[in-house]
């Protein structure tokens, strides 16, 4: 191996245990991106009851999984039997803070839910989801290639761990009528976001892509690229304790004895929140389930063994649960809106070593 394949090596091994130290430190205490669903309830005054605000949770759980969706940033083709791939990777998903599922779902020294939903009445959420991550690809035979990256989101204690096996047909050809070909390939995906006490979620993806290389003086080349996700995703809970105020849990037994408006006591008051109905369940069984779909454009820039590549992405809800932004009228006439999943723009950008 040449002395420029051996600083690329050594200069994508030294990053990639920098990151790994910043992002896995101790924190003392939650941080401000972190799921808080015990806000996400309202009072129904007619029935006395507590309901849980489904459409937040599922709202929030889409956020998040766009955001932590398998990141891609390489063309269509594979490494070929013999390469490997090591970089760092990162993801900006721009959302809007001021959302409902963003105002009433994330951490913050203080909190509520209720008719109004007013939740923090300060900015809490960051405008942005900034995911950095590890990623590794292994090519094998046959145009086959595995991958595997660990992710992490900024001002928050979630992870996600994932992995991909993916596909190319038809790469490769260069001479010839099939030298006009782009390289085609077809990937599985999956990661599995963790790091929350309250909150898991889990998405498979089926990702299709095109590429085609274009070499510069023989040293360097550029592969733009385009494609197409979709993805499956499962939102699950613990049992959720509610309190009207999040560091105060007797004011929720205060709220039940005396309900706004001088109603009959709610009893039994719940300790628990429980989303998208039934007993608390293990993941798997009546989750929230969620689609959405993204299209990306990017170029790999090549150059010895160094890569750089920028990404631009959108992603669009497809089944969006409760989270329809449709105005909702209970059984006492009252009216409100429920959260809505909205589309997002994503700006991602690699730096590794391919040999």
């Amino acid at each position: 191996m040449g002395a420029n394949r051996w600083l690329c090596l050594r200069l994508a091994m030294a990053a990639t245990v920098g990151l790994a130290v910043l992002s896995t430190g101790p924190s003392a205490s939650a941080n401000d991106m972190d799921p808080v669903l015990a806000r996400m309830w309202r009072y129904d005054p007619t029935t006395d009851q507590i309901v849980t605000r489904d459409d937040l949770f599922d709202a929030l759980s889409l956020d998040l999984a766009q955001g932590f969706a398998p990141n891609v940033l390489h063309p269509a083709e594979t490494l070929g039997w013999s390469g490997f791939y090591m970089g760092l990777e990162a993801t900006l998903t721009i959302i809007d803070s001021q959302a409902m599922q963003w105002r009433c779902g994330v951490e913050a020294n203080e909190g509520r839910g209720g008719g109004d939903m007013g939740c923090n009445s300060w900015d809490v959420a960051d405008g942005a989801l900034f995911v950095p991550s590890i990623h590794v690809r292994k090519g094998l035979p046959y145009s086959i290639e595995l991958g595997f990256q660990i992710q992490y989101m900024a001002n928050s204690e979630l992870v996600g761990i994932g992995g991909e096996i993916r596909f190319a047909p038809f790469e490769g050809y260069r001479e010839g009528w099939a030298g006009y070909l782009p390289d085609v390939a077809v990937a599985f995906t999956g990661n599995y976001i963790m790091g929350s006490s309250e909150l898991a979620i889990g998405q498979l993806g089926v990702d299709l892509s095109m590429s085609y290389p274009f070499t510069i003086s023989g040293q360097f080349t550029i592969t733009p690229y385009v494609g197409y996700s979709f993805f499956i995703v499962g939102a699950d809970h613990e049992q959720v304790f509610n309190s009207l105020h999040i560091d105060d849990p007797q004011s929720l037994q205060d709220f039940c004895a005396a309900p706004p408006g001088g109603g009959d006591p709610i009893d039994p008051c719940s300790e628990y929140l429980e989303f998208n109905g039934g007993s608390s369940r293990n993941f798997g069984q009546e989750i929230a389930g969620l689609t959405y779909h993204r299209f990306y454009v990017g170029a790999r820039f090549l150059w010895e063994n160094l890569t750089i590549t920028p990404q631009f992405g959108v992603t669009f809800p497809g089944t969006v649960g409760s989270a329809n932004g449709r105005v909702v009228t209970d059984s006492g006439g009252n009216q409100y809106e429920n959260a809505e999943a909205r589309s997002h723009f994503q700006l991602s950008i690699s730096v590794g070593s391919d040999f």
